[in-house]
């Protein structure tokens, strides 16, 4: 499983690291506040991304020939969905997204390592806190970016451009800073840590709560130093998570959002995502169950399965009262869709190589940023079940900025042995 690149321990910082460095800390905050494209929050994302990558290869062309194994595989299968897609304009989208971010994952393999990593960890946690700290203007009323928008009761979304997004995309600048705390011992990632958590929780993502809190609670558990303190700790975060959320999610005046306590563990959404949106995926994934019908094709060809259903079974959709899904909200049914069992093996392959990887790095390192990392992706695995990370610009590329980080240290660390 191992596939190493070729390195020296020690070579000199490359131009692709900076580069890597701007990306992870300018793609979150691009936008465009002067509406010239038809999408201010993805489309300048999308363009630092392939520029990015463009500029990564085109400096070091002779690298793609080291590509690891298992992202020609992704790469391929990418590449393949063209041929046979239900949605070929969608599916073309999703391929250079998709290329590109594992591009992304590769080049970062090959200029990060343990020295280097300290700074594209500030680079992402810094990124995060500007947007953090944006998004408390725009919830109090003041949009500093979108002067046009001055709606007292609008969201939250920052450079994110949807709450949802907007909270899952939270959790790698709050690792990031968890782990800087750890590593650096500096008040300035305290202070961090607050501020982004504060808006965190003003965002009203419960899937990424959940998802933070799994990973949180593996983090705590697994680093020596908090698990001599572990059972006060854990009880100090509790409470301090109860009140908050008290505060955000029972009485929010501010965005005219009254709930009552038994209305915090509702789950009709996921009810009704389940009984609607599921039937249409699995409809879809058995028209060809190993390869799927196309990257991203879910979103229309979804109405050709519940038409199929509908037919099938009279009144099934009579009380479908919300717009029809794009997305099926699960990304391990989306892959299952999009490129069918040779798509999950692919990816199953990819994270348990990372992660595997990663356990083995932080056993023999125990270093906190590395931690931090594995404990993000842990988030993202629990996230994929409510959420599709996998389909939105600025989270894609975090995740694959992330994998890349934990494989790119571990192979620079045991190439030197």
């Amino acid at each position: 499983m191992d596939t190493q690149l070729k390195h020296n321990p020690k070579e000199k910082i490359t131009s692709n690291y900076y580069i890597i460095l701007v990306m992870a800390f300018l793609l979150p905050l691009a936008v465009d506040p002067f509406l010239i494209i038809y999408n201010a929050f993805i489309l300048p994302k999308r363009l630092v991304l392939y520029l990015g990558v463009a500029v990564l290869i085109a400096l070091k062309p002779e690298k793609l020939k080291e590509v690891p194994w298992y992202l020609q595989l992704l790469i391929a299968l990418n590449v393949l969905s063209l041929f046979y897609t239900w949605n070929p304009y969608y599916t073309k989208v999703a391929a250079v997204l998709n290329i590109s971010c594992y591009l992304v994952m590769f080049f970062v393999i090959d200029a990060i390592n343990k020295e280097r990593l300290p700074l594209l960890m500030w680079a992402i946690a810094v990124s995060g806190l500007i947007i953090a700290v944006y998004c408390f203007f725009q919830y109090f009323g003041e949009d500093v970016i979108f002067k046009w928008n001055q709606q007292e009761d609008f969201a939250a979304v920052g450079t994110i451009g949807n709450t949802n997004y907007l909270g899952f995309y939270l959790i790698f600048p709050l690792f990031a800073m968890i782990g800087l705390s750890l590593h650096h011992k500096s008040r300035f990632s305290i202070i961090g840590i607050a501020v982004l958590f504060i808006m965190f929780l003003l965002a009203k993502a419960r899937a990424s709560w959940v998802s933070f809190s799994v990973g949180m609670i593996v983090f705590i558990y697994v680093y020596p130093p908090i698990r001599e303190k572990i059972k006060p700790l854990i009880l100090a975060v509790l409470a301090g998570i109860f009140v908050i959320v008290l505060f955000v999610g029972i009485y929010d005046e501010k965005n005219d959002f009254y709930m009552e306590h038994k209305d915090l563990l509702k789950v009709e959404t996921i009810k009704y995502r389940v009984k609607k949106y599921v039937p249409g995926a699995v409809w879809l994934w058995k028209q060809n169950p190993f390869f799927g019908v196309g990257l991203w094709s879910y979103r229309k060809a979804v109405y050709e399965a519940q038409a199929q259903i509908e037919k099938e079974s009279p009144g099934f959709f009579a009380d479908y009262d919300l717009p029809k899904p794009r997305r099926v909200h699960c990304d391990y049914l989306e892959v299952l869709v999009d490129g069918g069992i040779v798509m999950a093996i692919a990816m199953v392959i990819l994270f348990w190589t990372v992660i595997s990887h990663g356990i083995k790095l932080y056993r023999y390192t125990s270093n906190p940023l590395i931690l931090a990392c594995l404990c993000t992706i842990l988030a993202v695995l629990v996230e994929a079940i409510f959420f599709f990370p996998f389909r939105v610009t600025s989270t894609m590329f975090m995740i694959f900025l992330t994998m890349g980080v934990i494989e790119g240290c571990y192979q620079h660390e045991f190439a030197k042995k």
